[in-house]
């Protein structure tokens, strides 16, 4: 038998549930945490890179505290790989004048012509001599134009370059100079001074 209504005696209509599905995100909120997550996860391992950057620099230190030609090519190489650079060069600064003292990845037409030039005063207006006056880093994101371009431009094939002091206090020891063969300006994250060269 059928069931009537209260109301009006008629059949009362049986009720069908409707399935409850979940809301699906909107196609730009996906996106959008997605981003996030991308940028966060390199955010943690360019820290990560950094931290271990740094560990291997101390333990170096520790473990050869006289051998300075071995710190300054561990320096050096940890530079390179967190500004993701092909070549790059630590130069010493003493008494007035740049010496490099560590490569890593460098040309040996660069390597040669650094080598005849000996150690010297900077090129005024080059990357290395603003570095020396100013104590600051110094980004050129295209060395091949710039007034001064440098042996690195002429024998390397530099184009992004960076300088970074390296500073004991105040007082200015030696510069790094990381170099791109490609023009791709380097981020700031990358050419913290104090995430590569203070001490």
């Amino acid at each position: 038998m059928s069931r009537r209504s209260k109301a009006g005696g008629k059949p009362a209509k049986s009720r069908r549930h409707k399935a409850v599905t979940p809301k699906r995100r909107s196609a730009p909120e996906s996106v959008g945490q997605e981003t996030e997550l991308a940028r966060r996860t390199r955010e943690r391992d360019e820290a990560l890179e950094r931290f271990s950057a740094t560990s291997e620099v101390f333990k170096v230190i520790s473990s050869s505290p006289a051998d300075l030609n071995l710190v300054f090519e561990t320096i050096l190489q940890s530079a390179t790989r967190i500004c993701e650079a092909k070549f790059g060069t630590l130069f010493r600064f003493d008494g007035g004048v740049l010496q490099p003292v560590a490569q890593v990845g460098t040309p040996v037409e660069l390597i040669e012509a650094q080598r005849r030039s000996g150690p010297n005063q900077a090129t005024p207006g080059s990357l290395l001599d603003q570095v020396v006056q100013t104590k600051k880093v110094i980004h050129s994101p295209d060395r091949a134009i710039d007034p001064v371009p440098g042996l690195a431009a002429k024998f390397a094939g530099a184009r992004s370059v960076v300088g970074v002091p390296m500073l004991k206090g105040s007082e200015l020891i030696g510069a790094i100079v990381i170099y791109r063969q490609q023009v791709r300006p380097f981020t700031d994250k990358q050419i913290n001074p104090h995430a590569l060269a203070n001490f």
